[in-house]
């Protein structure tokens, strides 16, 4: 056990079939008379956003919205918002959608408390307020990035062509919503590709340098719920139970790692991300096995205990070598989830020039999740990491 540790969360959660419901309540808490929505066309024409504002007009709250948020934020797609929500004098941001849209409103917020700042200026760890005074309400759509409980921003710089990180408590949004009826019309692949993008979460979380009891119990729960019910969704997407199940795990997952942080599977997936233009997600799922054998010749010391959250005491207690276990449970659910949703196994199917890996192992160690990485990795490291997942 740590002999000193943090957890802060002040995002108020609300989970359940009619959560969305509770909206007009929660604003008129917080005295809102005009919020903002800040959503995609994707979202709007599958009808999460209808919910929204079906809501809102039940309870005669008026709202402006805006729907043109690309596959990525970027600085042009939050200034314009931030210069949208002026002109309609709003006073709150909704965020409806994945994690593109939950960082443009955030990226927002940055700038409607920093008006005279330029955003490159203010990135990175600990360069912002700790409380934010435009209030930021977030409705996922998927259950993948668990942005709606971290302190964690990504807006890229189109002009340099890099990803801003921005990081600080102020981020966290004040209240979150987990409604089955957000993600219940993703795809199979976009399904197992969020829940493993919150699966990494939840594990580097656990074995990670920065893991204390409290960022434990989350990460612990969020594998828990994971592995019971992403094949669950992807074989009845419209189970609203497993689909819930996955959101709660997401949102657990994204708390957990921005108590105890992230590690080296990120810090690679972030380079093939930026590379190789692989979605977080798909990154997440071909490197966490590349990554965690690396981890397993070094250390098992956590490996194992995997094994009781990723299946059950029973089957726990009746396995002599766990670490593999783990491993093999963790193999045999990437392989189901290539069969049943076309989620990829390996770099060679979503990178195009494997000249390409000196690139992303050079971006890899200047990545500050590696930082946080249960064990040292130089560029030689992730290059054998980089080869295996290829």
């Amino acid at each position: 056990m740590r002999e000193y540790f943090e957890f802060y969360l002040p995002t108020k959660i609300l989970a359940g079939f009619s959560a969305l419901d509770n909206l007009g309540f929660e604003l008129n808490i917080l005295n809102i008379k005009k919020p903002l929505i800040v959503s995609d066309h994707v979202i709007e024409k599958v009808g999460v956003s209808g919910i929204v504002k079906n809501v809102l007009e039940q309870n005669g709250i008026c709202f402006s919205e805006f729907l043109d948020v690309p596959l990525e934020s970027s600085l042009e797609t939050v200034e314009e918002i931030a210069e949208f929500f002026n002109k309609e004098k709003c006073d709150c941001l909704i965020a409806v959608g994945g994690g593109s849209v939950i960082d443009s409103a955030k990226g927002v917020r940055i700038l409607l408390e920093y008006p005279n700042k330029k955003m490159i200026e203010l990135s990175g760890a600990d360069n912002l307020n700790t409380k934010f005074t435009t209030p930021l309400v977030v409705v996922p759509t998927t259950s993948g990035t668990g942005s709606e409980a971290t302190l964690v921003a990504v807006i890229k710089d189109t002009q340099n062509h890099v990803k801003l990180p921005f990081l600080s408590y102020g981020m966290l949004p004040d209240l979150a919503i987990l409604d089955p009826r957000s993600t219940i019309s993703l795809s199979a692949k976009m399904t197992a590709a969020t829940a493993m993008d919150a699966l990494v979460h939840a594990i580097e979380a656990y074995i990670g340098t920065q893991k204390n009891p409290v960022s434990d119990s989350f990460a612990a729960s969020a594998i828990n719920l994971i592995s019971k019910n992403v094949l669950l969704a992807i074989e009845n997407p419209k189970d609203n139970v497993s689909r819930l199940n996955l959101a709660i795990a997401s949102m657990l997952a994204g708390a957990a790692f921005s108590n105890s942080m992230v590690g080296i599977v990120h810090a690679i997936g972030h380079s093939v991300g930026a590379v190789c233009e692989v979605p977080h997600g798909v990154s997440m799922s071909i490197l966490l096995l590349p990554c965690l054998e690396y981890y397993k010749s070094v250390s098992n010391n956590y490996l194992g205990e995997l094994l009781l959250y990723l299946t059950d005491t029973e089957y726990f207690a009746s396995t002599k070598d766990k670490t593999n276990a783990s491993l093999d449970f963790i193999r045999n659910l990437l392989n189901t989830l290539n069969q049943k949703a076309q989620l990829p196994l390996h770099l060679k199917d979503v990178c195009k020039d494997k000249s390409e890996l000196g690139k992303i192992a050079e971006l890899s160690i200047n990545d500050g999740a590696i930082t946080f990485s249960p064990f040292f990795a130089d560029k030689k490291i992730v290059l054998e990491i980089l080869e295996k997942a290829w």
